[in-house]
């Protein structure tokens, strides 16, 4: 052979052996290296999400645990006598004391999906989330008094609501006889 045809021969060779080693093992692979940089970039992205849901969590723990402390009696003291104590303590505040003041008794609330979720065949019911409590007061005091008192109860970081209003007043004087029944929330006692 002469050297023409050899660096010919070579020349071929290399470029075919190029060519084999291309397809072979270069190609592929970096196909594989681009789809594992989008394989990358979509596991980053669920990443974020997923903290973005952590965050969120964590977000809802801390209000779900204010909530919580705004319904946890202090420790060793039931809900009814906590929330009597709390309810004269605003009667103290708006300038008057209740004739009465009583518990009424107690509800269960089911959690909100009790309310939407099929039930399982032959399933036990949800156990309750919450107690609804009742109470009633009963006072005789004058209309800004029993203003400030609302304003009070209704302005307060507890759960309640005022569930009836009776009013009537006292002939020969300014003071309103009032009954009041109110509505609390409270975790049920297990």
């Amino acid at each position: 052979m002469k050297a023409r045809e050899r660096n010919l021969g070579i020349a071929t060779l290399v470029v075919v052996g190029g060519g084999v080693l291309w397809s072979l093992l270069i190609e592929p692979n970096w196909r594989k290296l681009e789809e594992l940089d989008e394989q990358v970039k979509g596991l980053q992205q669920i990443v974020a999400r997923e903290r973005a849901v952590r965050d969120g969590a964590s977000k809802l723990r801390g209000e779900r645990d204010r909530l919580d402390g705004r319904l946890e009696p202090p420790a060793g003291q039931g809900a009814v006598p906590w929330f009597l104590a709390y309810v004269r303590g605003l009667t103290r505040e708006a300038g008057f004391e209740p004739e009465t003041l009583r518990h009424t008794g107690g509800r269960p609330v089911l959690p909100a999906t009790a309310a939407t979720a099929t039930p399982a065949k032959n399933a036990p019911p949800p156990p309750p989330a919450f107690t609804e409590l009742g109470f009633e007061l009963q006072a005789r005091l004058p209309l800004d008094k029993l203003q400030a008192f609302l304003v009070r109860l209704v302005t307060s970081d507890r759960p309640v609501r005022v569930t009836s209003l009776s009013l009537a007043p006292r002939p020969g004087s300014s003071d309103l006889g009032c009954t009041l029944t109110i509505a609390a929330l409270a975790p049920v006692e297990r």
